[in-house]
């Protein structure tokens, strides 16, 4: 069963960001709302239980993102998706 987070739209805009996600929402599953990764994201490993977003994904300009292991559960999104202007 999904287990929610406690934020409904998410935005991750640098790395304090995705570690403080994985802090405050612990095993969570499921964003009900968007995710928004942002341009000083290093690394996606707070988000390894995410497996569905409610809304849309969309992850843009992330130059120090060097994989997406960390969306690897990552089964379903509720809307659109958008991966653009990453490097890797």
């Amino acid at each position: 069963m999904a287990q929610p987070c406690n934020s409904f739209n998410v935005s991750l805009i640098n790395q304090a960001d995705v570690e403080g996600f994985l802090i405050q929402n612990g095993d969570c599953t499921e964003i009900t709302g968007d995710l928004v990764i942002g341009n000083n994201v290093e690394n996606l490993d707070g988000l390894e239980n995410i497996k569905k977003i409610g809304g849309y994904f969309s992850m843009s300009n992330c130059d120090a993102l060097t994989d997406i292991k960390g969306l690897k559960n990552l089964t379903e999104v509720g809307s659109w998706m958008r991966m653009q202007h990453n490097p890797m």
